[in-house]
């Protein structure tokens, strides 16, 4: 009997006892940059305070902000500012684009800028790409490849050069419900490693027209 009893005492000691029960693990934080389809902006609010307080995890990692009539509004410019390597886009860059489409009202929309690598931001500007009579959004960035080879002392070295690339944006006019809406052009090799906005606007602009000189008249024979 009290063998037993022992042996029952040494069964409930070693016995783990039942725990709560173990929640499901909770999914993961999502921390691509959360859109509100519109932000409705106060009478008399700065440029920078808006986005600070409708955008501020954006904005926050974001050193500059552009406001540009790059479409016709009655409603104000447009407002730009970029981030580099968010969720969705880690090597790129998102182009913020805050556009007012009603009284107060702007339709908020993220532009990718993204090439082969790393991609950087190296300015923004507006010209009439296609010599329709409308300003186009242009987007110049900056990216590095491994495409350089150096034999040094019979041994192969990769280097990384820095190439450029210019990104062309329409404006397509209004959706079903009056916001903005915009469609990335096809890329021009023609732009392609050109670093400056100037050297891209020289590029895109028509070639002067040759005035060609009347010929001499030839004299008469008498």
């Amino acid at each position: 009997m009290m063998l037993l009893v022992a042996t029952i005492r040494l069964l409930l000691w070693v016995s783990p006892l039942p725990g709560p029960p173990v929640a499901p693990p909770a999914p993961p934080r999502q921390t691509q940059p959360q859109l509100p389809g519109d932000c409705q902006r106060q009478p008399g609010e700065a440029d920078s305070a808006f986005v600070r307080r409708v955008l501020p995890q954006a904005y926050a990692q974001s050193h500059d902000l552009l406001a540009y009539a790059w479409r016709p509004s009655a409603f104000g410019k447009q407002l730009f500012f970029s981030v580099h390597g968010e969720e969705g886009n880690e090597y790129g860059t998102h182009l913020y684009v805050l556009d007012p489409y009603q009284e107060n009202t702007y339709a908020v929309q993220i532009l990718p800028v993204m090439q082969a690598d790393d991609t950087y931001l190296s300015a923004i500007f507006f010209d009439d790409a296609n010599r329709d009579g409308h300003k186009d959004l242009l987007v110049l960035s900056n990216y590095s490849l491994l495409d350089q080879v150096i034999d040094v002392e019979g041994q192969r070295m990769y280097g990384r050069s820095t190439h450029h690339h210019t990104d062309i944006w329409q404006y397509r006019g209004p959706d079903k419900a009056g916001r903005p809406q915009y469609q990335l052009l096809p890329a021009r090799p023609s732009l392609d490693d050109l670093p400056t906005a100037s050297e891209v606007r020289g590029a895109l602009a028509p070639a002067p027209r040759t005035r060609h000189r009347p010929a001499p008249a030839k004299a008469r024979k008498r």
